[in-house]
């Protein structure tokens, strides 16, 4: 499994859920897209989801940077977005942080 070897044939690929959408976790959860992982992004503002669904861009905080579609999805639900993650990488500011409650939805084993 591996997070950034930029998709080397026969590599596996990790499932890494990326907590915080703003342009930072934005362009951490596409960069690790690009590099062939599959990457759940969540996201607490609803326009944030939209605008990934709508025209494939975080017009909210990283607008006009196209987006991978293929590797990386947009949620709104926390436990959505870590499910099954082998991988978390948490982008979200720490003055939010208290209200993300996540830490009974992590499974144990994975790296953070």
């Amino acid at each position: 499994m591996t997070l950034g070897d930029r998709g080397s044939a026969g590599a596996a690929r990790a499932q890494v859920a990326v907590v915080g959408a703003g342009a930072w976790g934005t362009a951490l959860a596409n960069l690790l897209a690009e590099s062939g992982n599959r990457v759940r992004l969540w996201a607490r503002e609803p326009e944030v989801v939209e605008s990934f669904a709508d025209r494939g861009e975080n017009a909210l905080y990283l607008e006009g940077a196209r987006l991978d579609r293929e590797q990386l999805s947009v949620t709104n639900s926390l436990p959505n977005a870590l499910r099954g993650a082998e991988f978390v990488v948490w982008v979200c500011p720490v003055q939010y942080s208290a209200g993300v409650p996540c830490s009974p939805r992590i499974s144990v084993g994975v790296c953070i």
